[in-house]
């Protein structure tokens, strides 16, 4: 198993992916009390900024126990959030783990076409993953990006990624 406290900060062109701590809890609680997000996501809307603290933590406590990585995704330039993505679910040999996304309701698709490559990139060439299953589509936009980049639909509505789709492209690698 990976230490995964180890795997911060990322960056692309424009955005960094750090711990959910390293954005201003106002942030996470605007993106944790948005009623779609919280729909998608099976979970109900975050009614108060202590809630998104307690989330904060729980997630955090997560990834120093080596269960799940949970990034903010902040715009290089303002440190503003765009969106969270995390991997998760992880099965016991580490073959295969979920991702999701969700971006603030204000913001576009670009953060999201420009991180989840780098991220994929990372889950096949380091962390060894042989498939990942995108869960908790908030938007068709989201869901776009996905498709994109070599996921397949599913019957329940997620998407599947196999490793062998992007192990020897360019653009996957890490």
């Amino acid at each position: 198993m990976q230490k995964f406290e180890r795997y911060r900060p990322f960056m692309t062109r424009h955005y960094t992916l750090d711990w959910l701590t390293s954005v201003k809890l106002k942030e996470i609680y605007a993106l944790r009390s948005d009623a779609r997000i919280a729909a998608a996501q099976n979970r109900a809307i975050d009614t108060t900024i202590e809630t998104s603290a307690h989330y904060v933590n729980r997630a955090m406590a997560r990834v120093l126990s080596d269960q799940a990585l949970l990034y903010a995704v902040s715009d290089w330039h303002d440190g503003a959030l765009v969106a969270t993505l995390s991997f998760d679910n992880f099965l016991p040999d580490d073959s295969a783990a979920t991702i999701a996304v969700a971006s603030m309701p204000d913001s576009d698709t670009a953060a999201l076409a420009e991180v989840v490559p780098r991220m994929l990139g990372f889950a096949v060439h380091e962390l060894g993953l042989k498939r990942l299953q995108a869960v908790h589509i908030v938007t068709d936009a989201d869901r776009e990006v996905f498709l994109q980049n070599h996921f397949a639909p599913l019957p329940d509505g997620s998407l599947l990624l196999t490793a062998a789709d992007i192990m020897h492209d360019a653009r996957y690698e890490y």
